[in-house]
């Protein structure tokens, strides 16, 4: 699974390779899981009042038998 992440909050913590990652619905229902399969990619958005916003991309490998 491909995603991507946008935060201006200086105090966001930057998922690290090898966490855990689950994707799920409203209801409970779970769409995905598995675990960072790459350190996550940086990229700089551009500038709020707030300050800087960054995008973050994930790559993540399904962990289902």
């Amino acid at each position: 699974m491909q995603a991507w992440l946008a935060s201006g909050d200086a105090g966001f913590r930057v998922p690290a390779s090898g966490a855990r990652v689950i994707l799920q619905r409203d209801d409970g229902y779970k769409l995905f899981t598995g675990y960072l399969a790459t350190t996550t990619q940086k990229r700089y958005l551009g500038n709020t009042q707030a300050g800087a916003v960054w995008r973050y991309a994930l790559a993540a490998i399904d962990d289902s038998w």
